[in-house]
């Protein structure tokens, strides 16, 4: 059977040709070589970056802290703190006489502070011990002047009048011998005769020794005398020395704070009275014991009260650091303050502005800040 033709001729239109086709194993390769050309693109950037020294980190320049300042309690004090004035205790008691201050009074060193009721009997002691110092002068004196005028010439008379009877007797003698010698006397005559002769002879030899031993002043004479001057001196010095047990005197400059024995009370363990050289005054910090190491003398420091008994700070410099652990004197109101803490006294010189201003202010409590 055969095909027929249309009867209209359509012209044939050409069809486009068709894409070409990348062979399938071009493509895949194209595909998985860019992967691995940034991985090695990667790895080499990693390897360089490994190689080549990491950069220095930025160094911020560090700001020291402000050192924290050493803080403790402590007390105002008259430089080279309080002195007790007392008297001495004796065995048979003594009672305050006389109070010659008054508190706040200034007084000199040595200046009388107080006296005692044994004054009086020690003052006479002193007297009676005087005398003896004078009677052993005026015995030495007497030593060095040697004897009387008048002993001297009563001698003297004595020696002349045992000489005159002497050659008396001398003379009877020669003519007692001459009898004798013509017989007309016994010898026994004669021989009293001799015994009178030779017992005045004896007298006068007596009497012209006592003369010189008279007139004579020996050493041992003068040492005696100058031995009973030096005993009796003694005997004075300690009635002198007793005598100013009587007084209680101001052991140096300085003001009187408190009086505490009035007259007429006994002398006890009590001071008599309390003073300071108030026209310096200082504090005192007690300061923990680990917290020394960070002082040191010619710190600076600064004092406030905690009770507003001054306004502001006080200023002042450490100058010294007492080598004497301790436990603390002032006491902290916070119950929950450890009293048995360890610490050590530092003292600090206030300022001469400064310390007149708390003059009036001894034992008062405060709180002192140290410069660390």
């Amino acid at each position: 059977m055969q095909t027929q033709k249309p009867l209209i001729d359509t012209p044939e239109v050409p069809k486009p040709p068709a894409p070409k086709r990348q062979p399938l194993r071009q493509t895949a390769v194209w595909l998985v070589g860019i992967p691995l050309t940034l991985l090695a693109l990667g790895g080499a950037i990693g390897i360089r970056q490994f190689l080549q020294p990491a950069p220095a980190p930025a160094v911020r320049p560090q700001v020291p802290a402000a050192p924290k300042a050493v803080t403790s309690l402590g007390r105002l004090e008259p430089e080279g703190e309080v002195i007790a004035l007392s008297a001495p205790t004796f065995l048979e008691g003594a009672r305050v006489a006389q109070v010659r201050v008054e508190e706040g009074q200034q007084v000199r060193r040595g200046q009388v502070v107080a006296v005692l009721d044994r004054r009086a009997r020690l003052a006479a002691a002193l007297a009676q011990t005087s005398r003896q110092v004078e009677v052993a002068q005026a015995r030495l004196a007497q030593v060095q002047a040697g004897a009387k005028a008048g002993d001297l010439g009563a001698q003297r008379s004595a020696i002349a009048r045992l000489a005159a009877e002497l050659r008396i007797a001398q003379r009877e003698l020669q003519r007692f011998e001459a009898l004798h010698d013509t017989g007309a006397i016994s010898a026994s005559q004669l021989d009293d005769k001799r015994l009178v002769v030779e017992t005045l002879n004896g007298q006068l030899q007596q009497a012209r020794s006592a003369l010189v031993a008279i007139a004579e002043v020996r050493p041992t004479d003068l040492r005696t005398a100058a031995a009973e001057i030096a005993a009796a001196r003694a005997v004075e010095a300690r009635a002198r020395a007793e005598l100013d047990t009587a007084y209680v005197r101001a052991l140096q400059d300085g003001r009187i704070l408190k009086i505490r024995t009035r007259p007429g009370e006994m002398v006890s363990g009590e001071p008599i009275a309390e003073m300071g050289r108030t026209e310096r005054m200082e504090a005192v910090a007690e300061v923990y014991e680990d917290d020394l190491s960070r002082l040191r003398v010619g710190q600076k420091a600064s004092v406030r009260s905690l009770n507003g008994a001054f306004s502001g700070r006080l200023q002042g410099t450490v100058y010294r650091i007492v080598p004497l652990i301790g436990k603390k004197d002032v006491l902290d109101t916070d119950p929950a303050a450890d009293v048995d803490a360890r610490v050590a006294e530092v003292r600090i010189r206030l300022d001469a502005a400064d310390s007149r201003r708390v003059a009036d202010l001894t034992n008062l409590k405060v709180e002192v800040a140290i410069d660390g």
